[in-house]
Parts: structure tokens; sequence; C-alpha cells
């Protein structure tokens, strides 16, 4: 992969000074000793590649850059925001060859993060921090500005994603920012729309083998409102690579939304060689508190509804026509944010996903909570496995129609003619951020997955787990109690020839006063470590992430 470092955005004279400085303004970084308060308060950025300490043996074939992502500073002057998902976005990147392992980070220079800065103030709304008025402003302009219902944040501190040749932040916005993998400068800003119709998109893009990506967003406009599966096609050895395959994007699928005003919300999707899988869970925007939440001061998440006693609908759709199927399959409501992965087996699309029974866990990232000693986190997920099947007797009722063999799942054919879905739980509760080895198995029958792991039942508490779905045997990496792993991230050996040949990366925070956070590598046969490089104190978690290849220098 080429990764591009010019054409930088056009910024004011100070927006300039700040996106070129070495490290934000230092107002509200502060020392904290609350081990409940250390992981969710806001740390400075480290630009400067340091040397870690590292201990054990890091595969003389490991080589490359782990990047992460995620929300790092919590606060703009004196305004603070509400929930860690709003949290401006730090990328981390670990450089590693020869045994030798750096690391810095950056914070992403969006508009949301450099403006905020200047301004010493929140300018805009965030997932669940609504911006107040800004002061300087007339109020012809302000009212100007509360008729623009989608000037969405464009803080992308979830994902990366490939577009092209070249390297971008996401979220769920549709604004992506373009970044160097080696130095972490923030380069070009781009709205999706400008190039697709959709007016939001997920973090989670899939990959052919060949680099074509393929995302779900949402059009919100009438009179066809959809959720748009998006194609975008790799474009190499381009002077401008990902412009060009923008200008190449096209949406091969629709999902008609039901409701106008209140579609759904989520957060990935599924993909196999044959389908695109879909998820429709009972969790709703109301786009008449979206588009007057300035009016009424409310935040993103203050325009989202769980409508109860509704359940899942899941949409499979054929990619070589782009057509939903005509059969319509439910289950039981619950809350995902991420899919595992999916594959066709024997006449059925088997689904896996990390799931919750509610979305109580949005509520448990308000710093209301986050900050509370005595708040317990409830909402734990597991990994669930819906088999949906797809020939076959689809015609008697009130019989099982998964033949998958040893298939806990089961799917009946109601009498108004939805085949009703009912999971397998592969996994103890209390895991999240699942990987797998993309490259060969994404999309395809598969035996592993890793995920991090921090129940409150003591058994897997602050842990990296291998789950086995065909066995159910987890294995596990636990640390020491305030040890708190991140992500991992599964790197595959290249001279490998087993789905788990290689190892499970990820940052690890400890919060403990005296003690360095490390970058930890797991052999993934055994799920032995292999070795730990400090870094000194990060004191800071991040969502996702990802291992390149070869890009260490």
């Amino acid at each position: 992969m080429r990764f591009m470092n010019d054409s930088k955005t056009n910024w004011s004279e100070n927006e300039e000074e700040l996106l070129s400085s070495d490290r934000p303004n230092k107002d509200g970084y502060q020392e904290e000793t609350d081990p409940r308060r250390v992981l969710f308060n806001t740390v400075p950025e480290h630009p400067e590649p340091t040397l870690a300490r590292t201990t054990g043996k890091v595969p003389r074939w490991l080589t490359g850059a782990f990047l992460k992502i995620g929300p790092a500073r919590f606060e703009q002057g004196e305004d603070q925001y509400n929930h860690y998902f709003d949290g401006m976005g730090l990328l981390h990147r670990f450089g590693i060859k020869d045994g030798r392992v750096t690391y810095h980070s950056r914070y992403l220079r969006s508009r949301a993060f450099v403006q905020g800065q200047v301004r010493n103030r929140i300018m805009f709304d965030e997932f669940g921090t609504a911006a107040l008025p800004d002061p300087c402003k007339s109020i012809f302009c302000r009212y100007f500005s509360y008729l623009i219902p989608f000037n969405f944040t464009d803080n992308d501190a979830i994902n990366f994603l490939h577009c092209g040749d070249e390297l971008y932040c996401t979220s769920e916005t549709g604004i992506i920012h373009r970044v160097d993998p080696v130095n972490l400068n923030t380069y070009e800003r781009i709205q999706m729309d400008k190039y697709i119709a959709v007016n939001t998109a997920t973090a989670h893009p899939h990959y052919d083998s060949d680099g074509t990506m393929y995302n779900i967003g949402s059009n919100f406009i009438p009179p066809f409102p959809s959720y748009s599966v998006i194609k975008v096609p790799p474009v190499h050895d381009s002077p401008s690579g990902s412009a060009q395959a923008l200008k190449h994007a096209s949406v091969v699928a629709k999902i008609p939304i039901q409701s106008f005003f209140h579609p759904k919300y989520y957060h990935s999707f599924a993909m196999t060689p044959n389908y695109f899988v879909f998820l429709e869970q009972p969790l709703s925007i109301s786009l008449c508190k979206l588009a007057f939440r300035k009016f009424r001061g409310l935040s993103l998440v203050d325009c989202l509804q769980w409508q109860e006693g509704e359940n899942c609908r899941i949409h499979v759709v054929r990619r070589r026509d782009g057509r939903p199927l005509a059969t319509r399959y439910e289950c039981l409501a619950m809350f995902c944010f991420h899919h595992i992965n999916a594959y066709e087996d024997d006449g059925h699309v088997v689904v896996d996903m990390c799931c919750y029974d509610n979305t109580d866990v949005i509520d448990s990232f308000y710093f209301k909570n986050l900050h509370d000693k005595d708040y317990k986190m409830t909402a734990l997920a597991e990994a669930r496995r819906l088999v949906l099947p797809l020939s076959g007797d689809l015609t008697d009722d009130c019989q099982n129609l998964v033949r998958l063999k040893d298939s806990k799942a089961t799917a009946v054919l109601r009498s108004d003619g939805i085949v009703m879905c009912h999971w397998q739980v592969l996994s103890p509760r209390g895991l999240e951020l699942p990987r797998i080895h993309y490259e060969k198995y994404n999309g395809r029958k598969y035996r592993y997955f890793y995920a991090a792991s921090g129940t409150m039942d003591g058994k897997f508490k602050n842990s990296v787990l291998k789950v086995d779905v065909e066995s159910s045997i987890v294995s596990q990496w636990q640390g020491s109690e305030n040890q708190y792993p991140t992500e991992p991230v599964f790197a595959p050996d290249p001279d490998g020839e087993q789905e788990d040949s290689g190892v499970v990366v990820t940052l690890v925070c400890d919060v403990t006063s005296d003690r360095p956070d490390f970058l930890l590598i797991i052999d993934a046969r055994d799920f032995s470590e292999l070795a730990r490089a400090e870094v000194g104190q990060i004191r800071t978690t991040a969502l996702h992430g990802m291992f390149l290849p070869q890009v260490s220098t």
C-alpha cells in the first residue's frame, strides 16, 4: 500500500499554527490518582517517537506499524464533554522492526479539535454533548446554523479505513480524514456525501481481496430514504488515489427505511462472498429531534430511542444484483455494536456478533457513571450466533429450519411468513471489540476470534481472550488488577499456514501510579505471552486499531 502526504486542508492562520504544533494547549491536563478516573482523563500527545523497553522476544517476522485510535481529550477550555465517545481522537503508533519497538502519538487535527482549541470551547455537537451557542455569533447567524440539521462533528475517533491507496480516520458521520501512518500528521478532510448519496456511514467497512471497499450508510433524503450499501473500487498508483476511488464510488444495494422519521442506528454489518447482512435493531434515530436538536439543546444520543418490544430484523442482500432476499428474518430484541464474522455454510448464512440485551451500555460511558466508584456496569456483551436458512423447505411452521450439524441456533417459520431466529451463545458475558484473521477468514468459515474482556465477576477480569467457536474453549491472557487491555489485533505470520499462525497485539494500560503501560505481544496459537514493550504512561484507552505490515519507519 502506498501512502501520500501532500495536499493539506486549508486552515485559518491560528488553526494552521496549532495544526503544525507539537501538542495542543495544555489546559485541562491534570495529574490523576484515582484508578477509576485514570483511563478517562485527558492526556497530552507524544509527537516524537521514543524507544520502548522490551522484555521477552518479539518475533523477527513482525515488522510494521500497530496503529490505534480513541477518545483522549475530554474538555475544551472550561467546557467538559459528557460522554466517553465525545472525546477528541488520539492516534497511537507502535513501530516494530528488528525486535525493537518505538511509540508516539498525535491528536487528529479535525475541525472539532482545532476550532475547540483555538476558541477554548466545545464547537460541535458530539455523541453525548450538545455545543452551546457561540457567543461571538449574531442572533441571525445562530438561527441560520440551527437550520442545518446534519452539520455533524468531524471528530473521527473510532477507527481507520483504507480508501484507494490512503489511510483515513473515520467515525459514523460520513466525514473522513487522511492521515500519514508514519508521522501521524492529519491531511485532507473529505465529506463522503460529495461523492455518494449518504448522510452517514459506519466506521467498520469491509474489503475484498483486491482492495474494493464496502460500507453501509443511511440516506435520509425523501422520497425513498434507505440504508445504502456503498462500493468504492480500488485505485492504485494514482497521484490522488483516494479522490479517484471516491469519484467511482457507487450504491450497489438499498434497503428501504420503513419509518422515514425513525431510521435505525447501527455500527457495523457483515459480508460474505455472496451476501451483505444488515441487522436492523430496535434503536431508532428521531429525525425530528435531530433536525431541531439545536433549539432544544440536545446531543446526538438524545435523539436515540430504544423501541421496547420490537424485534430485530435481519436483512440478507445478494451481492450480485443488490436485491434483498424475499425471506424475512427476525430475532428477539438485542443491541450490537460489533459483528465478529459471517459466512455461508450448506444453504445457510451464519452471523456472529457481540450483543447486549439492551442499550444500557451506552449510558455506562457517561462520565457521571465512569467517575462514580460505586457505579456497577451491568451491561456486558456476549458472542451470539444466528443461523439464517437460505434454502430448503421454508413452508412447514413450528419446525427447526436449521440443518447444520451441531448447531444450537434455531430458526422457525411463523404463521405470518417471518423466519424467527433464536441465537446460540458462543462465549461468556463480558467481552467486546472482537477481531479475527481478517485477510483470510472474513466472510468465510472460521474458528477463532479475539476480544478484550472486563467482566466484574473476576473470571475474565481485565483479559485478552481467544474464543474457539467450534469447541467453545476460551483461552485468556490475564493482567493484574490494575491492567486494562484494549482491543486485540491479529497480525498473521507471513509463513504461517494455520488460522491462528501469528500473534495478537494490544495496548495494555496499567493505572498503578509507578508502572508503565505497554504493548503486549501474545502467541495466537497457545496464547502465551511473547513480549511486552514498555512505553511510559500513556494512561488512556483506545477503541480500534490495525496492523500495517512493513510500515515501520
